[in-house]
């Protein structure tokens, strides 16, 4: 029976480690995308560069996936319940998703977001 107990406990320790470790990569990026973000929506719009304000909304749908990851990964790493007998781990695979939409999402809205900066000479009239 404490045999039973040691392994869970190491298995609990090992899923705090890892969740430490995972929140304080994510921290580093969420802080790295938020200042990259702004730089590149400031030379976007001084610059009038489509391209650079583009790149800056795939940077600001990096920084909200990093959020929802960072968030999410302190439910992943809670010890199992009457509730959820089995842990919180799966969270893991509904975050993947949420980060796969917010790409797409991302990605129909770049052409919104640079058209009022498109060249004269590209609208048809």
């Amino acid at each position: 029976m404490s045999s039973n107990s040691d392994t869970e406990a190491e298995r609990r320790r090992y899923i705090m480690e890892r969740g430490s470790e995972a929140r304080s990569v994510v921290f580093l990026g969420l802080t790295v995308n938020f200042f990259l973000t702004g730089l590149k929506y400031s030379a976007g719009f001084l610059g009038r560069s489509s391209a650079m304000i583009a790149d800056a909304t795939h940077s600001l749908s990096d920084l909200l996936t990093d959020l929802v990851v960072y968030f999410g990964l302190s439910v992943a790493e809670k010890p199992p319940d009457a509730r959820h007998p089995y842990g919180h781990g799966k969270v893991e695979a509904v975050l993947a998703a949420i980060c796969g939409i917010s790409l797409l999402l991302a990605a129909g809205s770049i052409d919104q977001v640079s058209f009022p900066l498109r060249p004269q000479w590209f609208h048809s009239e």
